[in-house]
């Protein structure tokens, strides 16, 4: 699957909070990345169609990887 370099900056920030055992709000990845927030949610819906994210709707703070980011 092919992830722009946005969509893989955001997964791999999702990957680091994970392993400190943190999932991480819109308003937290996009104080890390230094994005706005509507575009942490459009480029986690791009993510979720290409099926390397999951969310649970009705949670929040629910992103399960389900890819890895490449390198």
């Amino acid at each position: 699957m092919k992830l722009t370099k946005s969509q893989q900056r955001l997964l791999r920030a999702i990957e680091g909070f994970h392993t400190i055992g943190q999932t991480p709000s819109q308003l937290e990845l996009s104080k890390v990345l230094g994005v706005s927030q509507p575009a942490i949610f459009s480029c986690l819906k791009k993510l979720e169609r290409k099926g390397a994210i999951r969310r649970n709707g009705s949670k929040h703070r629910t992103i399960k990887i389900l890819i890895q980011s490449e390198d």
